[in-house]
This record gives C-alpha cells, sequence and structure tokens, in this order.
C-alpha cells in the first residue's frame, strides 16, 4: 500500500464522519418529539417519560435536560433539510466504510 493510498482513504474517512456529524443534528431534532421531548414537555407515556421516571425521578440533570431543551425550542427541518441530512448521512456512512 503506498502513501498516496493511505492518505486518500484516510481523508475518505475523515470526510465521512465529517458528513455524518454535520446531518446528526438534523436528524436528531427530527427524532426528538417521536421520543418523547416535545414544546410541551415530556410526553406522558412516553420513551423519554420512562427514562425521566426510571433514572432521573423528579431532578434531571445533563443530556435529558439538553434534549428536553432541544425538544422544546428545536424548529422542525423542511423537507429538503431532511433529505439534505439524510444524503449526507448516507454518503458519510458510504465513505467511511470504503
Amino acid at each position: 500500500m503506498t502513501l498516496r493510498s493511505l492518505v486518500f482513504k484516510f481523508t475518505k474517512i475523515v470526510g465521512g464522519i465529517g458528513l455524518m456529524a454535520l446531518s446528526a443534528p438534523v436528524l436528531a431534532t427530527m427524532f426528538l418529539p417521536v421520543l418523547g421531548f416535545t414544546v410541551e414537555g415530556v410526553a406522558a407515556g412516553s420513551v423519554a417519560a420512562a427514562a425521566q421516571s426510571a433514572f432521573y425521578g423528579a431532578s434531571t440533570c445533563g443530556v435529558f435536560s439538553v434534549l428536553q431543551a432541544a425538544g422544546a425550542t428545536a424548529v422542525a427541518p423542511g423537507f429538503f433539510g431532511v433529505v439534505a441530512a439524510i444524503s449526507g448521512f448516507l454518503l458519510g456512512v458510504k465513505l467511511f466504510r470504503a
């Protein structure tokens, strides 16, 4: 394996990770309401409610609070934003695995 091929492979891996990292926030915004992090708060009977009950009780902190804040304030991405995020993520996976 030549140095040139190693550099090319490294560049593809780093590019793939970068594309996945850039598209992750858009994709996460889409799934927060599905998990129960809504504008009204934690949805009753949701995965988020079960996690809050099992792990946090009345006082939450850290990751749970960040997810709830994002679910309460995030604006849902538009159609083209979703398509771009999914495309970028899939391209990132393909580059990473190559």
